[in-house]
């Protein structure tokens, strides 16, 4: 990789912006319930809230026209990791958030990251109306890296070569991950030098 610019794949939710906290804020004040980020053992969110996996999608599309979305957050020192690695590298989102929210997904990316990404992609794989996954986004648009907070995607990116930084999340321990996938437990300092090294191999 030392003679070309590296192309790295950010995810958006709980890489670059905090969706979990609006989310569960959402839910706990719609529906009652108590619930905090750290109880969400699965990204499948009816395991967690109860009821079935079609109501709990009803409740996302809910939350994403809700003013509950407008407290999305760049999480901590994300701006400032992204500009860092935006001087020497190509960067691009890679998000797998319903198709009803693009536009509301590329105002948000613009605004908290201005200029810094090239492109952003949408697979739509949490709704299953894709047929198109990461993997696949990597492997078509020659994404070196991907970051990401999905086990699920990282070994599924990871079986194609490709190198994945897995933010560490309540929702995504394993105890053992393939050699190509890296846990991140430490914050975007971490990422900064995880990147440097994967480019200098």
């Amino acid at each position: 990789m030392e003679n070309k610019r590296i192309k790295i794949g950010f995810d958006c939710d709980e890489v670059l912006v905090d969706i979990m906290n609006p989310l569960v804020r959402f839910h706990n004040y719609r529906y009652g319930t108590s619930l905090c980020r750290e109880q969400f053992e699965s990204f499948n969110l009816w395991e967690t809230w109860g009821g079935t996996e079609k109501q709990a999608k009803a409740k996302v599309k809910d939350f994403f026209s809700s003013e509950y979305f407008w407290k999305i957050k760049p999480l901590k020192y994300a701006q400032g990791v992204v500009d860092i690695l935006s001087k020497d590298k190509d960067l691009v989102v890679v998000t797998s958030r319903p198709d009803y929210t693009h536009k509301k997904t590329i105002f948000q990316v613009d605004y908290f990251f201005p200029k810094k990404f090239l492109e952003i992609y949408f697979t739509d794989e949490w709704s299953q109306n894709s047929g198109r996954t990461k993997q696949d986004v990597c492997l078509d648009e020659n994404i070196d890296i991907l970051i990401e907070d999905s086990l699920e995607n990282a070994i599924s990116c990871s079986s194609k070569g490709i190198n994945v930084l897995l933010i560490d999340c309540p929702w995504n321990k394993c105890e053992d991950l393939p050699g190509n996938v890296e846990r991140i437990n430490n914050g975007w300092v971490e990422v900064i030098k995880k990147v440097e090294l994967i480019k200098n191999e």
